[in-house]
């Protein structure tokens, strides 16, 4: 498939062929039509505000601009969305399960599920938001949602925990709005960094204990599955995450049975 490349003011969107082809892949659907509506609404958001947790925005960086961003929003919208029993939502760890765990989200996910991936590299929990707010998850009826968010925010921006949990909060009412029959799987967001102790792991772990208190058993499940990535030391392998952030193809592995049986619960009582 050709590169693709818009331009917008100082603005570009550069690779959407290649993204096209990657979403193609993993859902083994046509890339036809899929930017229909696209250029439509491509141009037509409000200036970005700045960045707070809790105020909705589109994402706007310099390795992921803000038509680039929506471009992919509105790709991510374009499949038949009839029959996915369960949607993935967050950020670039969710989004790799199409790059490094892709053969296990085929078979674990995509296959017996027609599970959804709305994963997008660079998301904080205002932007996910934003997302939501703006048709992310039109014409979806899945029995779980999966949910991992906030490490961006402490990571990238500086928000603090209480910021963060804050924003998830408002983001659950935002999905329960919208879904209101869908079970949502709140995942306590996952360590950083190679060795504990760090500003990073600290504010994660407190942000945890905060937003672990959404849980009721009945329509929000929390999972904290962290520990699955720890050394005994609780330090971080490079083979677990080469970047002690990302997840590697045998973590992608570790991640999917620590979700099984809690998925599995969930699945059933839906």
């Amino acid at each position: 498939m050709p590169q693709l490349v818009l331009t917008a003011g100082a603005g570009c969107v550069a690779g959407i062929g290649v993204i096209l082809g990657a979403f193609s892949r993993a859902y083994q659907a046509p890339v036809h039509h899929i930017l229909i509506d696209v250029f439509a609404k491509l141009f037509s958001t409000s200036p970005q505000p700045a960045s707070v947790a809790t105020v909705a925005a589109p994402q706007d960086k310099p390795w992921m601009p803000k038509e680039h961003w929506l471009a992919r929003h509105e790709i991510y919208m374009q499949p038949d969305r009839n029959k996915c029993q369960i949607v993935f939502l967050g950020d670039s760890i969710t989004e790799g399960w199409l790059g490094a765990g892709v053969s296990v989200w085929k078979a674990k996910y995509a296959e017996p599920y027609n599970a959804f991936n709305l994963g997008i590299g660079g998301d904080e929990v205002q932007h996910v938001v934003w997302r939501v707010q703006h048709g992310a998850l039109s014409g979806l009826a899945p029995k779980v949602l999966v949910l991992m968010i906030g490490t961006n925010n402490i990571g990238n921006v500086g928000h603090n925990a209480s910021e963060v949990a804050d924003g998830i909060g408002m983001l659950l009412q935002e999905l329960q709005a919208r879904l209101p029959q869908t079970k949502i799987l709140l995942l306590g967001v996952l360590p950083r960094d190679a060795q504990p102790g760090t500003r990073f792991r600290k504010e994660i772990s407190l942000l945890n204990s905060i937003i672990q208190k959404h849980h009721d058993g009945t329509d929000i499940f929390f999972l904290d599955t962290g520990a699955q990535f720890l050394n005994k030391d609780e330090s971080i392998s490079k083979n677990i995450m080469p970047d002690f952030l990302h997840l590697s193809t045998d973590a992608y592995g570790i991640w999917a049975e620590s979700l099984d049986a809690t998925l599995k619960v969930m699945m059933e009582s839906s």
